[in-house]
């Protein structure tokens, strides 16, 4: 099997160390150990669409599938825990993944919420089965094109920050000791 191969096994270190250390955000992680272990994420990731697909539990309204949503929901926290510890190792705080990152995912469920409470869920899930005919004219109100706005910016914001996030968690770590511990190298 493939996993067996000693290059495998020695690349593969990284993702479990990473899930060993499932909830540590402190110290640091060397871009070597961040880059595996996104490597691998993804890697573990097409196998549960794969089931998803295969088990028909894909949603393709929603773009992911029960296996693929738990498999998701399981990493998350090793995802952050390791996001974290690599921005430490370029000597800024943790706090920046959240203002880059998280502000504007938690503002686009809010956004997400707001539009279902206004319209309902099935305007939302109709997809591409949306008849215009019977759609009310009257739900449409300034308060719409406010929404609207507030998407437009936080899309914005989300892509920035992602960009911003990613030249920060490919830039080379500091040589030696910093605030947030000893070098991993």
């Amino acid at each position: 099997m493939i996993l067996t191969s000693p290059k495998i096994k020695l690349i593969m270190k990284w993702f479990i160390k990473c899930l060993r250390q499932y909830a540590d955000f402190n110290g640091r992680a060397s871009r070597q150990e961040y880059w595996m272990f996104i490597l691998f994420q993804i890697i573990f990731y097409f196998p549960a669409l794969g089931l998803d697909l295969m088990f028909g539990t894909f949603n393709s309204t929603l773009g992911i599938g029960i296996i693929s949503f738990a498999y998701s929901l399981t990493i998350l926290i090793p995802t952050l825990a390791v996001a974290i510890r690599r921005i430490h190792d370029i000597g800024k705080s943790g706090w920046i993944y959240f203002y880059l990152y998280g502000i504007p995912v938690i503002l686009y469920f809010i956004l997400i919420g707001v539009f279902i409470g206004m319209f309902g869920t099935d305007l939302l899930l109709m997809g591409d089965d949306i008849d215009p005919t019977q759609i009310d004219p009257s739900i449409f109100s300034p308060s719409m094109g406010i929404i609207g706005i507030l998407f437009l910016l936080d899309v914005i914001y989300l892509l920035v920050g992602g960009i911003w996030l990613l030249i920060l968690l490919i830039r080379k770590g500091d040589i030696g000791d910093n605030n947030y511990g000893p070098d991993p190298q």
